[in-house]
Order: structure tokens, then sequence, then C-alpha cells
């Protein structure tokens, strides 16, 4: 009964752009508890773990569109910023990236998910 009410929780984490079940960066990184601002900098200094079929930028459109379908990411709504999504795989490297072992638990718990 509990995994389903995890599994439930990261199902609202996972939205579709550009044809790929992907997560927004500051959900990513709550789960593995980081700032939105120090996964970023992970990303960078591992960018090959991150190719470009695996983690992109959202357009204007598409952040509007995310912040009109969930309520919960209004703070985007007046961003100048552009949130980055993960696919499932850039997730499990950010996964391997951060110090923390709690993020190993989570990483795994996405995969399942």
């Amino acid at each position: 009964m509990e995994n389903q009410s995890i599994k439930s929780d990261y199902e609202t984490m996972i939205f579709t752009f550009r044809g790929k079940k992907v997560m927004v960066d500051s959900d990513l990184a709550i789960l593995y508890y980081v700032k939105t601002k120090r996964l970023k900098e992970q990303v960078k200094r591992n960018i090959a773990r991150f190719p470009e079929d695996f983690m992109f930028e959202l357009t204007e459109n598409e952040r509007l569109e995310l912040v009109a379908n969930c309520d919960r990411l209004h703070s985007l709504k007046h961003s100048s910023v552009n949130p980055w999504v993960f696919t499932e795989l850039p997730a499990e490297s950010f996964g391997r990236t951060t110090p923390k072992t709690d993020s190993t638990e989570n990483t795994n718990r996405i995969q399942k998910g």
C-alpha cells in the first residue's frame, strides 16, 4: 500500500513534452534533497552524462503550458528562466552525481515508478 502512494506522488511529477516523459528540474532537485541551482551546477559539471535527448530547456510556451496544467508550479509563471526537464535516464545519472545516500533510494523509486 505504501509503495502505491509513493508511485502516485512521483507520477504527479512526470509530464510529457516533445513526446518524452520528463521531470522538471525543481521536482528532481526536491527528490535529491538539493536546491534547483545546485542541481543545474551538477549537470553543467557532468554534462557528458546529459546529452540533449535526455535533457532540454522548455520554451516559453512550454513553460506557460506547464504552469497552466500544474498549479504547484505557479512560481514559474513570472520567471525569466525556463526550467530544464529531464527524462528517466538523466534522473538516474543525477542520482550518481549527488553525495546524499537518500538520493540513491529516490533514484531506485523513480526507476520503479
